[in-house]
């Protein structure tokens, strides 16, 4: 453009020999510094984002924030020793239901009759707890719970036939706790039935000898 410029000076107006070498080289300078300017002046590369190249991020398009300015969700924290009592939970009760309709025996520890606290005893021994082959003993062991704290896998006493509730004489292994109804069903070595599954209160034979409940687990 500057060059273009000179040349119509040189062509159509009359300047002296002095000026136009002047002008001239003013002209050559400007040339120059815009050419300089140009080179130095580059356009921002993005920035790549950690972890991602620039190369992918153009690809991709995408903008993807850092973990650690995120807000933790509830999903992210847990129990792992409730998640793994959980897992063994589930496994107590699967395994004590291979039974149902083994009958009883008193004194029978399995695995093809059982009397109750042979059956409990049993069941826990396949994973690694042991206790004791009487009821009475299990109830001292592991730790006292109320009843709205129960979840599968604990023990529920109740007081025997001619007992009432003033000693322990029968043991039965949780299935699981009903919120609304405030219910638990149990798997247990019944006198009549054998390995069968009930439920307290029932409103009449376990209801009137209910004792307690334990965690072993």
């Amino acid at each position: 453009m500057y060059l273009f410029f000179f040349y119509l000076c040189n062509r159509f107006i009359k300047i002296s020999k002095m000026k136009r070498t002047k002008l001239y080289t003013l002209l050559c300078l400007l040339c120059f510094s815009s050419m300089s300017f140009a080179q130095d002046v580059k356009p921002a590369k993005p920035k790549a984002s950690r972890g991602l190249t620039v190369v992918e991020q153009l690809q991709t398009n995408e903008w993807k924030p850092n973990s650690s300015s995120l807000p933790a969700s509830e999903d992210t924290f847990f129990d792992s020793n409730r998640e793994s009592n959980t897992s063994l939970e589930r496994s107590i009760i699967d395994y004590a239901k291979r039974y149902m309709g083994c009958r009883y025996r008193h004194g029978a520890k399995g695995p093809n009759q059982f009397d109750c606290s042979g059956f409990t005893s049993y069941v826990f021994s396949h994973f690694g707890y042991k206790l004791s082959p009487s009821s009475s003993t299990q109830y001292t062991q592991g730790s006292p719970i109320s009843l709205s704290q129960v979840r599968p896998g604990d023990l529920l006493f109740f007081g025997g036939r001619a007992g009432g509730r003033s000693r322990v004489g029968h043991v039965a292994l949780v299935i699981d706790y009903n919120q609304e109804t405030k219910t638990v069903r149990f798997i247990h070595a019944s006198v009549s039935q054998g390995i069968r599954i009930d439920q307290y209160p029932d409103g009449g034979y376990y209801s009137k000898r209910y004792i307690g409940a334990r965690r072993v687990l």
